[in-house]
Formats: C-alpha cells, sequence, structure tokens
C-alpha cells in the first residue's frame, strides 16, 4: 500500500512541477535599428526564484554560455544579479545583423557542445532595396520552438517545459514599419510607426515578416551636391554677366 501512496505522490509532483514553474525564464530579444548603418541586439534574460533554486548550476552554466557567445560576437554583457542578465552585441550594417544574430541562436560546436538551459533553433533573413533617397528592408525572423518539450541540464530534467518560457521580441526601425502577413500578428503586444513587439510561443514555429525604411545618405548627398554645383554655376554666370555690363560701361 505504501509503494503505491508513494508512486502516486511521485506522479502527482511530476504533474504539479510546470505549474509550479510557470514563468520561469523570462527572455526579451530586441533589434534596435537606428540608422542605416547602425545598431544593437539587446537581450535582456530573467530566471525566476523557481527555477535558479531547482537547479543553480545548470542555470549558471546556461548564462555564462550566452555571456561568451555575446563577447566572441564583440558585444558587452552585464550581469544585474545572479539570475538576470543583459547583453548587447552592435552591428554596422544589416549584413552583420544577420550574420551576428544567426551566429549568436546557431552557435558552431566541436567536440563539446553548447551548454543551453532553453535551446532555440532561430534563422533571420534580411533583403535590401535602394530606391536613390531610401532604401527598403525586408526583414524575416523564424524561430523554432516546437522541440521545446523539456528544460535540461546535466543533473535535471523537467518535462512540460513549453510552459516556462515567457519569451518576446522587440523590433525598432528608424522609419515606417509596416508587418506583413505573419501567423503572430495576432499576438503582437505593442505597435507604433517604427517599432513593434510580439509575444512568441514556445511549442510553435513563429514566423514575422516586416518592412521598413530607411533614409538613403548617398542619394541625399548626391542631390545636395548637384544643388550646389547649381548654384555656383549661377552665381560665376551672375558675377561673370554683371562684369562685362561694368567693363561695357565703362
Amino acid at each position: 500500500m505504501k509503494p503505491l501512496l508513494g508512486q502516486t505522490l511521485k506522479r502527482l509532483f511530476l504533474l504539479l512541477i510546470p505549474l509550479l514553474l510557470t514563468g520561469c525564464v523570462n527572455y526579451e530579444v530586441g533589434v534596435n535599428i537606428t540608422g542605416l548603418h547602425r545598431g544593437e541586439i539587446v537581450q535582456h534574460i530573467q530566471l525566476g526564484k523557481q527555477l535558479t533554486s531547482f537547479s543553480q548550476a545548470d542555470v549558471e552554466d546556461w548564462l555564462g554560455s550566452l555571456e561568451q557567445r555575446a563577447r566572441k560576437l564583440g558585444g558587452k554583457t552585464q550581469r544585474l544579479s545572479p539570475a538576470e542578465v543583459e547583453l548587447t552585441i552592435p552591428f554596422a550594417n544589416m549584413e552583420q545583423l544577420e550574420a551576428k544574430f544567426n551566429r549568436f541562436f546557431n552557435p558552431k560546436v566541436g567536440k563539446q557542445p553548447p551548454s543551453d538551459l532553453v535551446k532555440f533553433k532561430s534563422q533571420l533573413k534580411i533583403n535590401q532595396n535602394n530606391f536613390l533617397f531610401l532604401q527598403r528592408t525586408h526583414l524575416q525572423f523564424n524561430l523554432d520552438l516546437s522541440a521545446l518539450g523539456t528544460i535540461k541540464g546535466q543533473n535535471s530534467r523537467l518535462i512540460g517545459a513549453n510552459s516556462l518560457l515567457d519569451l518576446e521580441f522587440q523590433l525598432q526601425t528608424p522609419l515606417g514599419l509596416k508587418v506583413l502577413d505573419s501567423d503572430v500578428a495576432e499576438r503582437i503586444i505593442q505597435k507604433s510607426d517604427r517599432s513593434a513587439v510580439w509575444y512568441l510561443q514556445p511549442g510553435e514555429e513563429n514566423e514575422i515578416e516586416v518592412v521598413f525604411w530607411a533614409i538613403e545618405p548617398l542619394g541625399w548627398g548626391a542631390i545636395a551636391i548637384i544643388i550646389m554645383v547649381y548654384i555656383g554655376l549661377w552665381l560665376k554666370y551672375r558675377y561673370s554677366s554683371h562684369l562685362e555690363d561694368t567693363i561695357t560701361q565703362n
């Protein structure tokens, strides 16, 4: 009777773990594009007390691996607390944004796989078109969390970990932002002319597709040069005409 009661209590405990640890990982990923040739990837990760007390060694190992990846990409890290970290990775153009973003979330592995408490499969694609005065950027972001069925570490494994992750993706652009057809369009938490915030669903494949614009300085610079040359020629012509009239009168 006692072994049966013990098995029943153990099963009940395993069923309650996902409920007790709900919202243990708050992960915010932001891409802030402040101009045509600059911006930064900002990540804020905060772990709940339930998770850190359950497996402190695994948590520290995972946060340390994220900090190491950010530094390898020229980024900065700030440990706000033992269970909270902020990562900032700068980029100089859209090509760097695509490369650094994909390298961070899809690191190459050698003999030892990277320590990942929460595993992501992501891909960021960017296409740009130049329209002389403006540059159009088409951004596609795919984050596959369908395999996120467990959170596991060296000494622990939790069932139903897809309920433990609270993930948000934020995009800030220099000019107008247009959200195209997306399976997560209904999950937009906040939207303005230049930014949007999405809530991403664990256990599913999340796709985001947007278009935004940025000022093309070369196009405007060329127009400015043409105007300055035209003004210079016009002033030269006026001065020459005035000089000829003066000579004629004398």
